[in-house]
Parts: C-alpha cells; sequence; structure tokens
C-alpha cells in the first residue's frame, strides 16, 4: 500500500514534464513606433510582437532570430531578455514565453522597418 510518504517522494523524483518553448521580441524604432501582429484564431484575438516556437534542439537565441525573420524578413542581434513568462497547460505540461528585445536597430534593416511603419495607420 503506498503511503502519503511514498508518493510524495515519487512526484519529487519525477521532475520531467511536457514543455512547449516559444518567444516574442519586441521590434520598435526610435520615434515610439512598435511592430505587432494581429492574431486571430478559434481561442484567441489580439495584438501580440512578432515570435514562435523553438525547434526541438534550437538555441533559444538561434529560435528568435529565425522566428522574426519568417515573420517579419527582418534579421536582428544584440538581443536581450525582457523577462520570461510561463503557466500550465490543461494536460499538466508548462508553456514558457521568453521575452526578446534588439539592444540596438542593426543598420541593415533600418529601411525595412520604415517600410513596414508607414504601410500601417497611425492613431493620432
Amino acid at each position: 500500500m503506498e503511503t502519503i510518504k511514498d508518493s510524495e517522494l515519487i512526484k519529487q523524483m519525477n521532475r520531467n514534464t511536457s514543455v512547449e518553448l516559444t518567444n516574442m521580441c519586441m521590434i520598435y524604432d526610435n520615434n515610439g513606433n512598435v511592430l505587432v501582429e494581429e492574431k486571430i484564431g478559434k481561442n484567441y484575438h489580439g495584438l501580440i510582437f512578432p515570435g514562435g516556437h523553438m525547434e526541438i534542439d534550437e538555441p533559444i537565441v538561434d529560435s528568435i532570430i529565425r522566428g522574426i525573420y519568417e515573420e517579419t524578413g527582418l534579421t536582428i542581434s544584440n538581443l536581450k531578455l525582457c523577462g520570461i513568462k510561463d503557466w500550465f497547460k490543461e494536460n499538466g505540461g508548462r508553456y514558457i514565453v521568453f521575452y526578446i528585445k534588439p539592444i540596438l536597430f542593426p543598420e541593415t534593416f533600418a529601411h525595412l522597418l520604415k517600410a513596414i511603419f508607414s504601410g500601417c495607420p497611425s492613431k493620432n
């Protein structure tokens, strides 16, 4: 018969869990413009920073650079971790988001940001 003490020991020994790793990156310019995406899905909608899921065996920084390029065409560098958010999913797994921003805008995509922001309506 398993006792409470035994079940607590088993719980402590099993620290493996399913984890979904994602990232979001705040891309902005020196004029206060911030690049966001409007996501509309079956169970969610709203404005979010661009980002994505990490692939298996992919380093965090590489996943951020890849994800931003895939979603925006921008190549980012000089990344700074701004925060981490996690929560438990209904299936008992975890969902973790790494919040990142570039420290400085590389010259190589300043013209792309201008093109992106010039196509966005402004709220003045």
